[in-house]
């Protein structure tokens, strides 16, 4: 009987590692998270891989091979994972990675900077 408990928690323990490993790859393929903070009017997505648009709202999350459809009138802002606001005005479809088409930040340190703070 200890030798099942001791097989079943290695087991799950196994099982979580997997789990938890193919979570992170997913991740780490992923380009960026964008979402969609503003909708007016007629505003359909398209994910990658499907056939159909259907209703954008606001906080949906879009992928950069995701297409974003606006109907006459209708307006969408989409926040791109670099932080820049893609605004969306006139009528025609759209590909998210040609209005959020980079995801690196410039970041600024002064020659003399230390990364970690002041020594203390």
């Amino acid at each position: 009987m200890q030798k099942l408990k001791k097989s079943s928690k290695l087991v799950g323990i196994l099982f979580s590692l997997v789990i938890v490993g193919e979570t992170t790859v997913g991740l780490t393929q992923q380009k960026g998270l964008n979402f969609i903070s503003e909708v007016r009017g007629n505003v359909q997505i398209k994910r990658a891989g499907q056939s159909r648009f259907h209703l954008a709202y606001p906080g949906d999350l879009v992928n950069h091979s995701d297409r974003l459809q606006l109907g006459e009138g209708a307006s969408a802002k989409v926040v791109c994972d670099n932080l820049e606001v893609w605004n969306l005005q006139s009528r025609g479809e759209f590909q998210v990675s040609n209005g959020c088409s980079s995801t690196t930040r410039t970041v600024l340190r002064r020659e003399n900077s230390n990364r970690d703070g002041p020594d203390r």
